[in-house]
């Protein structure tokens, strides 16, 4: 056996075959659909695109009527990743998660008695 499964690519040749060979006695619906339209080619997935991270902010400046919007840019590191870890889902961070995380860290005892929404 190769290093592949390719299986899923000879799916439509080997309904083909076990009909000739008398498995089956009806060819399947879908064998004109994966004729029309074959299983993808790529075995390797490319590597994702690394977007920057921005931040959205409203800042109400000292003697300033109205509160303005100023968008910070983080330079994000580029890090290998191991081929195992590639085709995980990539993490998505929101900025509550980070508020969250300060709020439990400065008042521990919030998480000694949790509350119901109907408390």
């Amino acid at each position: 056996m190769g290093k592949y499964n390719l299986t899923a690519l000879r799916v439509r040749q080997t309904a083909l075959r076990q009909k000739e060979a008398g498995k089956i006695h009806q060819i399947p619906k879908w064998i004109d659909v994966v004729r029309d339209i074959p299983p993808a080619q790529a075995l390797v997935r490319n590597q994702q695109q690394q977007h920057q991270l921005i931040r959205q902010r409203v800042k109400t400046l000292p003697g300033a009527s109205k509160p303005q919007v100023v968008f910070e840019v983080q330079e994000k590191r580029v890090k290998p990743k191991k081929a195992s870890r590639m085709f995980l889902p990539t993490e998505i961070k929101y900025e509550e998660d980070l508020l969250r995380k300060e709020f439990f860290r400065d008042h521990p005892w919030e998480l000694a008695r949790p509350r119901v929404v109907l408390e």
